[in-house]
């Protein structure tokens, strides 16, 4: 950090020197579970105002993209999300004019990652479908070489996992989970591996296929800590802890979600760490602590909602009122006002997944806190979607709650 302080006051404002300075200075504000000290965002601040003003000026249009995405890059570190959309915008725009395809599809999803997180879950979906057809095209003319065709293969995966999201349309979506695996593990590519084998973990999760859940999480912990030389993810981590939670092995599972916070802490992760807390409040309920379980609810909550992404903060709002109420039932009322609010939160962003789980949730709230007839309504509408969607975990979850309206 303070090699970069010295970089920028020195003069030399080459661009190797800049992106250095810049790299030194994301990496510092990144670590989002320790608040960047006052210099640091000044310094941010300085470094924003000089790139602006030269990309204002710039008169080569890659001389101009260059810059936006460095700005971009900065306003996302410093968690300035309205700009680092602005810059997206603007960058996307000037790679729409470029005749190479793989350029156009950068643009797209840069833009795509700033509309996730400014919480425009849409926006993400469709502009990242706008890149993949961009590839498809190309493959379909022979121009994708193996760096392209790992680089789609990424993004394709993650689209698909947006999209089932969105849609819980999560078997069509399993298919390009399973075909992406496949292909990494050809490529021998185990950081790939494991970014295609969480995403698939967590689909599985969210379908409630607990034990497929844990096998895939098993393997990206392993994948992850080859690939990154023993600098792991927290995610795997605590997506095997809670499928052992499932699976009743509550006391493997405390040790994987522990580790995941450890993890998490240290690469300042503040979603990861929302998710591990509010995974280990779940394998302490199942233990019987609930006391301990309603205590690291509410600091996974605290945690979520300093991380500033609005899907993550309604999901783990959304786990900590399921603990409320299955360790005391006279907590339920006092989740209702919550659930409606996280029930909004994932109709506006368009997640149909959080949507439906949320509607479950408040049902049996409502079921419990003596308002069966309206409980019934949201429970059976929850009930009917799982079906339909093959979510059969849920499914009969949803069942059991109705039987609470029958008095």
């Amino acid at each position: 950090m303070d090699e970069a302080i010295r970089t920028l006051k020195s003069g030399r404002q080459g661009p190797e020197a800049v992106d250095s300075a810049l790299s030194m200075l994301e990496t510092a504000l990144t670590l989002r579970g320790r608040p960047p000290r006052k210099p640091m965002l000044a310094l941010a601040g300085a470094m924003a105002a000089q790139i602006e003003e030269a990309a204002a000026s710039a008169t080569n249009p890659d001389r101009e993209a260059a810059l936006r995405r460095r700005l971009y890059a900065l306003y996302t570190a410093t968690g300035r999300r309205d700009c680092a959309l602005e810059s997206a915008r603007r960058f996307q725009e000037l790679t729409a004019k470029s005749a190479d395809f793989r350029i156009q599809a950068q643009g797209l999803i840069l833009l795509a990652k700033a509309c996730y997180w400014a919480d425009d879950q849409r926006g993400a979906l469709a502009f990242q479908r706008q890149a993949l057809d961009l590839a498809e095209l190309a493959a379909a003319r022979g121009e994708l070489c193996l760096e392209d065709e790992k680089y789609f293969n990424r993004h394709h995966t993650l689209w698909a996992f947006r999209f089932a999201q969105n849609t819980c349309r999560w078997e069509e979506a399993a298919l390009t989970f399973e075909k992406a695996v496949q292909a990494t593990r050809s490529w021998n590519d185990p950081a790939m591996l494991s970014e295609s084998l969480i995403l698939f973990a967590e689909a599985r999760m969210f379908q409630g296929e607990w034990s497929e859940c844990e096998r895939l999480a098993h393997e990206c912990a392993r994948a992850a800590m080859y690939a990154h030389k023993g600098q792991q993810s927290c995610y795997p981590l605590w997506l095997w802890g809670r499928s052992l939670v499932h699976a009743g092995n509550i006391q493997k599972a405390v040790q994987e979600i522990s580790r995941a916070i450890r993890v998490a802490h240290k690469t300042g992760d503040a979603v990861g760490l929302s998710e591990s807390l509010i995974a280990l409040a779940e394998a302490q309920a199942a233990q019987g602590d609930n006391q301990t379980a309603l205590k690291t609810a509410e600091l996974a909550e605290q945690t979520a909602a300093g991380a500033h992404l609005g899907i993550n903060l309604a999901q783990v709002r959304l786990w900590r009122a399921w603990i409320e109420m299955q360790s005391d039932s006279r907590l339920a009322g006092r989740n209702i006002e919550p659930l409606h609010a996280c029930l909004a939160m994932f109709e506006n962003l368009g997640v149909l997944s959080g949507w439906v789980t949320a509607l479950h949730a408040l049902g049996h709230a409502l079921a419990l806190s003596g308002s069966p007839e309206t409980a019934r309504i949201y429970l059976e509408l929850a009930h009917g979607k799982f079906l339909r969607w093959n979510m059969h975990w849920h499914a009969f979850r949803a069942e059991s709650s109705l039987h609470l309206t029958l008095g």
